[in-house]
């Protein structure tokens, strides 16, 4: 059922904000124009997919949890990494916008990925083991580190 609850209500956001980030994109010059090589579409394309997606998301979550408040009550830990997740996705999002509407070099949005995945250590969320095919390899102190490049390889994968 919270999975229902999520799905529809960051559906309905989605359906809701898009067009609204839409427009504010077009009003204050935030979108992609054709340039007949590359961006072969018709007309100015928002450049606002990030925010809307992450808005989206938390729309989903606070709903969840405002409908089943039992859900975080077991820990605290969960509330911090959430927040430390909020924070995370808001830095990406904020690297993504200034890199559509300016252009970064490489290394400047790789500094915000780390920066973005440092965010999210401190919550909790290392990695200290893996596990595949009969095999475990344990990090021991280099969990990390091991688990700060995962995030930002998954990060560079989405990119």
């Amino acid at each position: 059922m919270f999975g229902l609850t999520a799905f529809l209500s960051a559906f309905v956001a989605s359906v809701v904000i898009a067009p609204l980030m839409g427009r504010l994109a077009r009003r204050v010059g935030m979108v992609d124009q054709p340039d007949n090589h590359r961006k072969l579409h018709d007309r100015a394309v928002p450049l606002t997919g990030g925010p809307t997606i992450l808005i989206s998301a938390v729309v989903a979550v606070t709903v969840t949890l405002w409908l089943n408040p039992g859900l975080l009550k077991p820990t605290v830990d969960d509330a911090k990494f959430l927040g430390a997740l909020l924070v995370s996705g808001g830095l990406i999002v904020v690297i993504g916008m200034i890199d559509d509407r300016y252009g970064l070099r490489g290394r400047q949005k790789l500094a915000g990925q780390v920066l973005a995945a440092l965010v999210l250590l401190p919550s909790g969320i290392i990695v200290h083991e893996v596990s595949g095919f009969g095999f475990t390899m344990s990090f021991g102190d280099l969990a990390p580190i091991m688990t700060l490049l995962w995030l930002v390889g998954a990060i560079n994968a989405l990119n």
